[in-house]
C-alpha cells in the first residue's frame, strides 16, 4: 500500500490543528469541506492516484486555514465588540457620575 504524501500529512496536520482550536464553532462548513476532501485524497491514493490525491489534499489544507482565519476573524471581532460595550458602559456611569455630581 502507498503511504500518505507528504502534502497528505500537511493537510492532516493543517486540520488537526483547526479542530485543536475550535474553529468548527466559527467555520463549520470551511472545516468540514477540509475533511470531505481529505476524505478524497484518501480514496485517491487507495487507487494509486497520487496527483488526485495531493490535489485534493492541497484543497483540504486551504479550506482549513480558511477555516482557520475565519474563525479568527469571528473572535476578533468578539472581543471588538466587547470592548465597545465596555466603553459605552464606562462613558455611561462617567455621565451619569457627573450628571450627579451637579
Amino acid at each position: 500500500p502507498l503511504t500518505q504524501t507528504d502534502e497528505m500529512l500537511r493537510a492532516e496536520r493543517t486540520i488537526a490543528r483547526a479542530e485543536q482550536d475550535r474553529v468548527g464553532q466559527f467555520a463549520a462548513s470551511e472545516l468540514a469541506e477540509a475533511r470531505v476532501k481529505m476524505q478524497a485524497s484518501r480514496s485517491a491514493l487507495l487507487i494509486r492516484d497520487v496527483v488526485n490525491a495531493d490535489r485534493y489534499a492541497e484543497q483540504a489544507t486551504l479550506d482549513a486555514e480558511l477555516a482557520v482565519a475565519r474563525a479568527d476573524l469571528a473572535k476578533a471581532n468578539r472581543v471588538n465588540e466587547e470592548m465597545i460595550n465596555s466603553q459605552s458602559i464606562l462613558q455611561q456611569e462617567m455621565l451619569r457620575k457627573t450628571q450627579g455630581n451637579q
